[in-house]
């Protein structure tokens, strides 16, 4: 069969033809039997460990988007990038790549681009241990549950969440024996192998388990210079051991690897009414990634404590024209062919970054009366790049070999009590103290460019002391219904940014100051219908001081580092619906508005268009969802044979992200953008067999619009980049 043959739109209506006429239902993350009674239709309770200890989501005074493995695989959200669409206020920062590419939660981020190899507001744990920036988008391989924590997080998971935190649950392993197999084709060449294989190699002692996947998808923006701009490949792996040596110790030891190449879809030119075309001849963007978790564990009589030792280690190479041929060629009116020599108009990045953390922790058993969790932590990260670059048009700005250096050591004591006040109100309190260091050092090499200093070294050195925290009431009004009123204080430390455009003049950076927000949120979790119907929702405002900034002028190629003011206010709400044991409803909306406060006429004349009342970049200011699932055994829609013995599961979605913009200037307008996918399967049990269509619409929606400055008339040229359209496929997975 050529999948590349099929239209999005055969599948779906192929998909929709089998769904019955009778309107019975089902949940998105179960699959109960649809002989049993009315009974399975409830909502399951989620268990979680966003205060990094496990507790029933509905007792949590915060905002948590919780997906089980089950669901990401489902909705096909296999790694970063894709995960984010279904959670309400989360939006993702990127320039094409994987390297440079960020998240944002409720409009809190760097404002356009971070400064620095540390200077991340949302960072991703992998089951408690921080990994570096790079992993934003890393694949999602075999995990139990992935939990979006939002609002400052730097009480309990420490630096770099100012914004929120995500940690994804590995599933751990156990004695009982497991495996499965899986694969799948599409077109634009999707392919996807994986295998998991879990159980005893000590019987009650010691439990193994083994995830791996292959996973391929080709480029889809022609490319006239080189290979299509879209290319991925990867391998990502992940070994895990548990040792319980007694019935109260336990030690888990894992160790996860990743390869992916890709052809990164950075900027093109913007050529309304004509097709997608690129002219670049460098298309690299290069990731390996090893990360090390040990977490060791003793329950005593009254508390648990926690040793957890984490290492992740990430290199990357990133080698592109900057900018595309055509670009160039608009702003410039030079012919392309003069921006194609790939010796005089690229870029190449070699970056590579270490974070070593010691972790120590206490906390009080489950279900006790006061809970509480008191820790300290020790940390290192190391960050090395390395530049060198070619880009006659502009200068000496922007030629020339740049070597930085950054070390960050830190050490944080924390903690956090939960205090009954009586039998509905309970109080929060939490509070970390932490101690920085930073050090950097960079150097610059002229390649002879006329008017570059041959050589210029700089380096410096910085502390900073600083407390975080976070306070919440909650109260109970009945077993159903839990509302919560919280404040809570984020920072990041400043530093020294890793640009310094005027370094090939001799002339040193400034480091910028360090940040804080202020997040007040009022929230609400409730049950209804019998636990059928589940509503959540939430009001923020995250007040922004020194928000870290690199504004960017493109007529002559330089920019600076420094700290604007900001804010961000909006309202979430989370609806599940299960009406019986056979359909599913799911929806959501979210409203974020923000805004740049109190600009100086010197930050404005630095950047044209930065203005105060302008909105952040990459923050939709309406976003949306709706999902309704339906899941049957197959005798009941009237199949015979092997089919009666199987059970038809479909699911159909619809996701919407409003209008945004990719620059502080609000130059850079990007339209609304809807999205539907669907998948429909027959699970046997042991094995399924499914299909699955993406973005079935075929929006080819712009991710990017950035502006490189004006043509000779005076018009602005914008670079684009844009997602990927439709794709479908098919699927089958064997567990034994």
């Amino acid at each position: 069969m050529n999948m590349r043959s099929i239209r999005p739109c055969h599948l779906l209506i192929a998909g929709l033809l089998f769904l019955p006429k009778t309107p019975y239902a089902v949940a998105e993350d179960e699959r109960p039997d649809p002989a049993l009674d009315d009974q399975t239709s409830k909502l399951e309770p989620v268990t979680v460990t966003a205060r990094r200890r496990e507790e029933s989501l509905r007792d949590v005074p915060a905002s948590i988007h919780v997906e089980s493995g089950e669901s990401l695989e489902q909705k096909r959200m296999l790694d970063g990038a894709a995960a984010l669409r279904d959670v309400a206020g989360a939006s993702l920062g990127t320039f094409g790549d994987r390297s440079n590419a960020f998240t944002v939660i409720r409009g809190v981020a760097p404002i356009l681009t971070p400064l620095s190899p540390d200077d991340s507001s949302v960072l991703t744990f992998v089951d408690g241990a921080p990994m570096p920036m790079g992993a934003s988008l890393s694949p999602y391989l075999d995990l139990e549950r992935m939990e979006v924590v939002k609002g400052p997080q730097n009480t309990l998971f420490g630096r770099n969440t100012a914004g929120g935190a995500i940690n994804l649950v590995p599933v751990q392993p156990d004695h009982g024996f497991e495996g499965s197999l899986r694969t799948e084709v599409g077109t634009d060449g999707i392919f996807r192998a994986e295998s998991i294989l879990n159980g005893s190699i000590v019987p009650e002692r010691l439990a193994g388990r083994l995830a791996i996947r292959r996973s391929r998808t080709d480029g889809y923006i022609p490319n006239s210079a080189g290979e299509d701009l879209g290319k991925d490949e990867s391998w990502v792996a992940r070994g895990s051991l548990l040792f319980t040596p007694t019935e109260r110790t336990s030690w888990l030891l894992s160790v996860q690897g990743e390869s992916t190449d890709t052809a990164p879809t950075a900027y093109i030119a913007d050529r309304p009414g004509q097709a997608k075309q690129a002219a670049q001849n460098k298309t690299v963007d290069d990731l390996r990634m090893l990360s090390i978790n040990s977490r060791l564990e003793h329950d005593f009589d009254t508390f648990t404590a926690t040793a957890q030792t984490s290492y992740a280690r990430l290199n990357n190479r990133n080698s592109y024209n900057f900018p595309d041929a055509l670009i160039a060629s608009d702003f410039s009116g030079l012919p392309p062919s003069d921006f194609l020599d790939p010796g005089t108009n690229f870029i190449d990045w070699d970056k590579r970054d270490s974070r070593l953390t010691q972790e120590f922790r206490v906390a009080a058993l489950p279900n006790a009366q006061v809970g509480w969790l008191a820790g300290v932590v020790f940390y290192r990260d190391e960050a090395q790049r390395n530049r060198n670059s070619e880009m006659w048009y502009f200068g000496p700005s922007a030629t020339g070999s740049t070597d930085y250096d950054l070390t960050t050591t830190g050490q944080a004591v924390f903690g956090e009590v939960n205090l009954p006040m009586n039998d509905q109100l309970q109080l929060s309190l939490g509070a970390r103290a932490t101690h920085e260091s930073k050090e950097f050092h960079s150097e610059f090499t002229s390649d002879g460019m006329s008017g570059a200093v041959p050589y210029f070294a700089e380096e410096g050195e910085k502390s900073y002391d600083f407390v975080t925290g976070r306070a919440a009431l909650t109260y109970d009004w009945s077993s159903d219904l839990m509302t919560w009123a919280s404040l809570s204080r984020g920072y990041k430390s400043g530093g020294f940014g890793q640009g310094n455009s005027l370094m090939w003049s001799g002339v040193p950076r400034d480091p910028y100051d360090s940040s804080t927000v202020l997040t007040y949120e009022l929230g609400a979790r409730s049950a209804w219908l019998d636990d059928r119907l589940e509503i959540s929702g939430a009001l923020f405002l995250n007040d922004m001081r020194k928000e870290q900034m690199q504004t960017w002028d493109y007529e002559d190629f330089t920019g600076k580092n420094l700290n604007l003011d900001a804010r961000s206010v909006g309202l979430e709400l989370d609806a599940q619906y299960r009406p019986s044991d056979r359909w599913w409803l799911s929806s959501g909306v979210a409203y974020t508005n923000t805004a740049l406060r109190n600009v100086s006429e010197e930050a404005a004349a630095l950047q044209d268009g930065l203005n105060s009342g302008n909105h952040l970049p990459t923050v939709p200011e309406w976003s949306a969802k709706a999902a309704i699932g339906y899941q049957v055994a197959g005798q009941d829609l009237g199949l015979g044979g092997v089919l009666a013995d199987g059970t038809v599961n479909a699911r159909l979605a619809y996701n919407y992200m409003g209008s945004r913009y990719t620059d502080a200037s609000n130059f850079g307008k990007l339209p609304p953008v809807h999205l539907v996918s669907a998948r429909l399967g027959m699970d046997f049990g042991n094995s399924e067999v499914y299909f699955f269509g993406d973005n079935l619409l075929d929006e080819e929606y712009m991710s990017i619009k950035d502006r490189f400055g004006t043509d000779a008339e005076g018009n602005p040229v914008f670079g684009v980049s844009y997602a990927r359209g439709a794709t479908v496929g098919l699927g089958a997975a064997l567990h034994f």
